[in-house]
């Protein structure tokens, strides 16, 4: 199973964008690998 979670920040702290590959063995739920990736709406200034 692939997991895609959205975190919409509020009071100025970070918002993140998570996936996860969770397996099932034996019954039970395994979390196989995992990836967070901090987000922004607001493009950095460009130099």
């Amino acid at each position: 199973m692939i997991a895609q979670i959205r975190r919409r920040a509020i009071n100025g702290a970070f918002s993140e964008m998570a996936m996860y590959v969770l397996v099932r063995r034996d019954g039970m739920w395994w979390l196989a690998a995992g990836q967070n990736t901090p987000i922004t709406d607001v493009l950095p200034a460009v130099d």
